[in-house]
């Protein structure tokens, strides 16, 4: 077999291999949360077949990975540390010079579109926006919903009367099968602790490229990119 007909057709199965996963491998969404007296846990993911990305923020350190085959290297170090204060010395204030017209409208072209220019496209780009918001609710499932909390107020019966409420909220939702609440009350002494998740999938991901590229390709859209790219 010809090495030219070889390449043609690893390249051509890479196409194929990759039109079907844009297709059919979805998109997961995870964010997990827990408040917890010692500060604030959060955690947020998206994953991909066998690749994924994922942010951690603990006690003020943020952290980032990458997700290869259920694995995660995490590629950022924490960022909890304050940066040593450095003392600048006050410059004395200097009288601005005046600018030219030309000067002036140059800076107003630079600056990019007016609140006036920007609702104009958007009118005007509203068909394909609402074109793609359309296509990624449809392809939006949601996937689980998860709270488990204990909370109290410093009155008991404010408490009651919020566990109420709360209670009333879970059993309208009771019906729906990814939405899970459990709430613990404590009487008598203010706290708020508990733990939160949830999990949204993007399916058949490759269906949104169309109306993508129709939102910005537009005649709007992509005058607003052309005129920020001439500047």
């Amino acid at each position: 077999m010809p090495l030219l007909l070889t390449i043609l057709l690893i390249l051509l199965l890479l196409i194929v291999i990759a039109v079907l996963y844009l297709l059919l491998v979805p998109i997961d969404l995870m964010v997990t949360g827990m408040l917890e007296p010692e500060g604030v846990t959060a955690e947020g993911g998206l994953i991909w077949g066998v690749a994924g990305f994922v942010a951690e923020q603990r006690q003020g350190n943020l952290r980032t990975a990458i997700m290869l085959f259920g694995h995660r290297f995490w590629f950022s170090m924490e960022q909890g540390q304050q940066k040593p204060e450095v003392s600048v010395k006050p410059e004395e204030p200097v009288a601005p010079a005046e600018e030219s017209e030309e000067h002036l409208e140059e800076k107003r072209r630079s600056s990019g579109p007016g609140a006036g220019e920007v609702i104009s496209m958007v009118e005007e780009a509203w068909p394909r926006i609402t074109d793609l918001l359309g296509s990624t609710i449809r392809a939006v499932e949601i996937r689980s919903v998860t709270i488990d909390m204990t909370f109290g107020l410093s009155d008991a019966a404010k408490t009651g009367e919020v566990f109420g409420y709360l209670m009333a909220i879970r059993g309208m939702l009771t019906p729906v099968p990814w939405f899970s609440m459990g709430v613990t009350p404590v009487f008598g002494t203010i706290t708020l602790a508990g733990t939160g998740s949830g999990t949204l999938r993007l399916n058949h991901p490759g269906t949104l490229l169309v109306p993508i590229a129709r939102l910005l390709f537009c005649r709007p859209v992509w005058r607003m990119i052309r005129a920020r790219g001439a500047s």
